[in-house]
This record gives C-alpha cells, sequence and structure tokens, in this order.
C-alpha cells in the first residue's frame, strides 16, 4: 500500500484502526504532534493518486503525492515518481495522473485609450488619498512598502464603492452590469510612460470570508506584473502585486520580479520568455493549498523552477510584518546547503550594518544572489575576498 510505505519512509508506524473505506490507520501526527489523531486511508481513491491522509487535531489533509512532498521532502515530480515506483512494486493498479499543466502564452494587448487615461486619473486621485490617510500608510509599511515606495509605485486609496457605466471607459461588453470601483488599496501597473496598464484593488471593506479580497479592474491588461530589468539573471516569483512590490523595493538591483497576480493566472508571451532563459528561477508561493498549485504548475512548465516560500506566515507580506529581512532571505537562499552559508551571513550583516556606505558593497551582494555555480565563488575568488574581509575586520576590532 502506497501511502503505508511512504509513512514509513517519513518515520512513522501506523497501526490498523477500522476497515473504513478499504482500511483506516493511526498513528501521530508528523505535523502537530497529536498521539493517534493522524489517519492514513491507503485504498481510498484521490483525483491523482491511491491514498489519503488527514489530522483530527490540525486539519492538514492531502493525498499520497502531497505526503510525499511534505513529509518525505520530495519536489512534485519526484514525488509522482516515487508513488509510481511503489505502486510498481506492489503491483497495484493506479489511474493516470492528472499534472499542472499552464496553457500556452499568449500576447497582450494594451487596454483602449480612454481605459488608460480614465485608469492613470483614478489612479492619481487615489494616490493623493493615500498621503494623507495614515492608517493605510502604517499598513503598507508593515508589509514592505514605506511611504516613499508608496509614492514609487503610485500605490493609492479609493475611499469608497462606486458602480460607472461601462461604455464610459469603452469597454466591449458595455451593455452589461456595470463598472464596480470597491473602496480599498489601489495597486497600479505602469507602462515606461507612466500610464496604467492594469488596475487591482485590494479591499478593505470585505468581510473574513469574503473570497474576493482582491479585484481586477475589468479592461485590465492581462499576463504578469514584470518590475525591474529583464537583463537580471534571478527571477523571483510572487503571487500578489503588493509582495512583488515589497520584493523589488528590496532587492531590485539585484533580481527581476514578477508578481503573477494569481496562483492559476497564465504567463503572457514576454514573461515566458524571461522565465525560461533565467539562470535562477525563485518560486516565493504562498504557504497554503494554493501556493502549492501556482508552485506545481511552474515546476511543470519551467523545469529549472526552485521553491522559495517564505520561512514563517502564509505569504511575503505577513512574514515581513512578522521581521522577515527579503534581501537577506534572498542573498542567503542560494547558499543555504553551502558549507559557506556561516561566511555569507557574516558579510551580509556587516554590511547591513553600514546603510550609509551600502551602495559600496552592492558588486558584493550580486556575486552572493549567483550563489556557489556563479564562475567567481567556483573558482573560490569570491569567498577568498570574503575570508580576507572577515580577517581584517577582526584584526581591526582586537587591536
Amino acid at each position: 500500500m502506497i501511502l503505508l510505505e511512504l509513512a514509513h519512509e517519513a518515520g512513522l508506524d501506523p497501526k490498523w484502526a477500522a476497515s473504513t473505506e478499504g482500511g483506516e490507520y493511526k498513528s501521530a501526527c508528523p505535523n502537530c504532534g497529536g498521539r493517534d489523531r493522524f489517519s492514513v486511508q491507503p485504498n481510498k481513491q484521490m483525483q491523482k493518486c491511491l491514498g489519503r491522509y488527514y489530522c483530527r487535531q490540525c486539519g492538514i489533509h492531502g493525498d499520497a503525492i502531497e505526503f510525499a512532498r511534505e513529509f518525505c521532502g520530495l519536489t512534485f515530480q519526484e514525488a509522482c515518481d516515487r508513488v509510481d515506483a511503489i505502486a510498481e512494486t506492489q503491483n497495484i493498479f493506479v489511474p493516470k495522473k492528472i499534472k499542472p499543466v499552464i496553457a500556452e502564452p499568449t500576447a497582450i494587448k494594451e487596454p483602449p485609450s480612454l481605459w488608460i487615461q480614465n485608469a492613470t486619473q483614478l489612479t492619481q486621485r487615489a494616490h493623493q488619498n493615500i498621503l494623507d490617510n495614515k492608517d493605510a500608510l502604517r499598513w503598507l509599511a508593515s508589509r514592505g512598502l514605506p511611504k516613499e515606495a508608496v509614492i514609487k509605485y503610485q500605490i493609492g486609496y479609493w475611499a469608497h464603492d462606486q458602480w460607472i457605466n461601462k461604455k464610459d471607459w469603452r469597454l466591449a461588453d458595455a451593455d452589461k452590469a456595470k463598472l464596480w470601483i470597491p473602496e480599498g488599496i489601489v495597486i497600479p501597473t505602469l507602462n515606461k510612460s507612466g500610464n496604467v496598464m492594469r488596475l487591482k484593488i485590494r479591499r478593505t471593506n470585505c468581510q473574513p470570508n469574503d473570497k474576493q479580497k482582491y479585484i481586477a479592474l475589468s479592461g485590465s491588461m492581462g499576463g504578469y506584473n514584470l518590475l525591474g530589468s529583464p537583463s537580471h539573471k534571478t527571477i523571483l516569483v510572487v503571487e500578489s502585486e503588493l509582495d512583488g512590490y515589497a520584493a523589488h523595493w528590496a532587492a531590485e538591483d539585484l533580481l527581476l520580479v514578477i508578481a503573477v497576480g494569481n496562483n492559476i493566472k497564465n504567463p503572457d508571451s514576454a514573461s515566458d520568455y524571461y522565465l525560461k532563459n533565467c539562470d535562477q528561477l525563485l518560486i516565493c508561493h504562498d504557504n497554503d493549498a494554493g501556493g502549492k498549485t501556482m508552485l506545481d504548475r511552474f515546476q511543470t512548465r519551467y523545469k529549472h523552477a526552485q521553491a522559495l516560500p517564505t520561512p514563517y506566515s502564509k505569504d511575503m507580506g505577513e512574514a515581513i510584518d512578522l521581521g522577515l529581512d527579503v534581501r537577506q532571505w534572498i542573498l542567503e537562499h542560494a547558499w543555504a546547503e553551502s558549507g559557506e552559508l556561516e561566511l555569507i551571513e557574516w558579510v551580509l550583516n556587516y554590511i547591513n550594518e553600514r546603510t550609509t556606505t551600502r551602495h559600496a558593497y552592492i558588486d558584493f551582494e550580486k556575486e552572493i544572489v549567483l550563489g556557489p555555480k556563479s564562475p567567481r565563488a567556483q573558482t573560490g575568488e569570491l569567498q577568498n575576498g570574503f575570508k580576507l574581509m572577515k580577517q581584517l575586520v577582526e584584526q581591526q576590532l582586537s587591536s
């Protein structure tokens, strides 16, 4: 039985408890530690594979593939292959799994000129509103977007729900319902000329169980939001535009940031080109089921995609609010499995203490973000330079 074998590989010892749906086994939960609260049903047919697990205490649940990823440390593809391998040795027939796919990218078209004009004017009004809204500015700052960033990205605040005649914006479905502009944080996507191509609003008056927290204004340009220079060979993908702006504010000199908008949105042709041809593709997916869906889709299309979720909290904004230093987190990622991580952490902490002369260390940080596979790191030149730097500083401090 596939899931039972995976459970033993993860260090569990499930014991038979009932004959429910082909057999039910109980063990301690590998997530919360709850005794006998973790249930394994190895013969239950799920959508992707055979086997289901769930915990009555913490609520974690999934199928055999998800178990292999969560508790055996495998990637999505490795988990699929491992499940297939166990099924073959046990002579178990498993229906063909539905693998996540991303549709072929499409070209994007700009909105009508009247839409751009109206959206740009709305953004300008909303931006002036937010500069006097201390609560909104405080909330954005807690998510890595201080007032200077709010000004740079022209983020705004719309103070009330409004419904506008769609024909005034030259929308194709002008004969249908009116255009809804909800109250909330206005998040624009600007072109090089400063005109608005896409508008999204994070609602501030929705109920806790309301799934429509973000509203993309009808008529907005499709595709992903690219932030920064495409010349960077490291790309960080995030889900929300606000997280994208926060990452760009922290590390625009190190990488290209792509905000996808939602976890099932397909890439446009320009984004797809950069995603395929970058050296490092880091996927900062949300730490929830939707985030796993997003990661699976990217790793299916882009074989070099690496998971880089925040070390705690659901998403980047929440993690920043709890103290995450986005820049240092990104820089340290490439060295996480390296014996040089301690040295890299020392150098980064040294740089952070010297914010007034930080520009002098930009080249160092660009080398660090490339990781141990960069040419200078492979020859040892980078590490030797950092060791000498540390030695000289320590000598100066001891004298």
